[in-house]
């Protein structure tokens, strides 16, 4: 009973692993998307007002792509 308790709680961590890459990239081109853009983002601006260091951003857009 222990050895199929283990295999499904793998299977759940692999699982939810996979559901967090499919929500934090884009289906299509399978680069980043805003939502993972976000969480990078909070966590650099955090520790760059911790640290008392400037922070650049720079934003494109990039018509019919």
């Amino acid at each position: 009973m222990m050895h199929v308790f283990n295999e499904m709680t793998a299977s759940i961590q692999e699982n939810k692993q996979l559901l967090k890459q499919l929500s934090n990239t884009d289906g299509l081109t399978g680069i980043a998307n805003r939502r993972l853009f976000g969480e990078h983002f909070r966590e650099t601006w955090l520790v760059c007002l911790r640290e008392s260091k400037p922070i650049s951003l720079l934003f494109i857009d990039i018509d019919y792509f």
